[in-house]
């Protein structure tokens, strides 16, 4: 019994993880850093993850290294890649993704 125990102590642990890496990506943290955190404090990671905000800077990022999003050249703001002109500062785009 104790055995049984411990496997679902386990599972739950290593669900616990899972959780805490995918929410962390959706809301643009490193999945890397708060899964490492999450390992020692798993439930306490998982509460505060859910009450930060999320990080926009860094889902951004992702949107642009996943091609979904282009930066402006001018003022660097992200924009839809088909968008004929920046919605931030204006600027005639030339070019087509």
């Amino acid at each position: 019994m104790d055995v049984v125990y411990g496997l679902f102590i386990v599972a739950g642990w290593i669900t616990g993880l899972c959780i805490v890496a995918d929410l962390s990506t959706a809301k643009g943290f490193n999945w890397v850093k708060w899964s490492a955190f999450a390992m020692f404090f798993n439930p306490a990671v998982l509460l505060i993850l859910i009450i930060f905000p999320a990080d926009q800077l860094g889902i951004d990022a992702l949107r642009v290294r996943r091609g979904e999003r282009v930066r402006c050249p001018r003022c660097l703001e992200v924009m839809h890649p088909e968008a004929g002109t920046c919605p931030h500062c204006r600027n005639k785009l030339t070019w087509r993704t």
